[in-house]
């Protein structure tokens, strides 16, 4: 079953401007809303409006807790996909961009829902997917959601498994 990059419930427009370092952003907007008024913000890894969505999750003691006491790092490798609903934040994916590829870790989906963390994974996969190997370290508890979403378990440990996107042959014999 794929996932999907956004519900089908709304449409989603993307609009792409530069600003004054230079640096293009893509925001989304909602032009049509039936059910939901979640979107899925697309920042890149040290833009400020990044640091002030996240910043009261990541410095959150049970959302810190959540992610095995493990912190939240960014950089300018990364891409955050940021899930708001009417302007708060419910959750977030980094994805870092490696020389191997793409890499997903220390993400975030309020109450742990299946829903938006597929709605993160399938945002994540559509940006990444066609052009890079995409990789993922993924919590035991949402190894289940990842595979729905196309992931492969690669090695498993106590707390994580890690996972690759599809099939990652195809990348492998590109670097050959």
């Amino acid at each position: 079953m794929p996932c999907f990059c956004f519900r089908k419930s709304f449409l989603i427009f993307v609009e792409t401007y530069k600003e004054l370092e230079g640096f293009s952003r893509q925001r989304a907007r909602i032009l049509e809303v039936k059910c939901s008024t979640m979107i899925i913000e697309k920042l890149p890894g040290t833009d400020a409006r990044l640091y002030m969505l996240v910043a009261p999750l990541v410095m959150s003691v049970p959302v810190i807790r959540q992610n095995n006491n493990y912190p939240f790092k960014t950089s300018r490798k990364h891409l955050w996909f940021v899930a708001l609903d009417r302007d708060s934040v419910v959750g977030f994916m980094p994805v870092e961009r490696k020389t191997a590829g793409a890499y997903i870790d220390n993400y975030y989906a309020a109450g742990d829902s299946p829903e938006l963390l597929m709605e993160l994974i399938g945002a994540a996969v559509a940006e990444f997917a066609p052009e890079l190997p995409l990789s993922a370290m993924v919590h035991v508890r949402h190894a289940d959601i990842f595979k729905a979403c196309g992931f492969s378990p690669v090695k498993n440990w106590k707390l994580y498994v890690k996972m690759e996107y599809g099939d990652n042959e195809q990348f492998q014999k590109q670097r050959v």
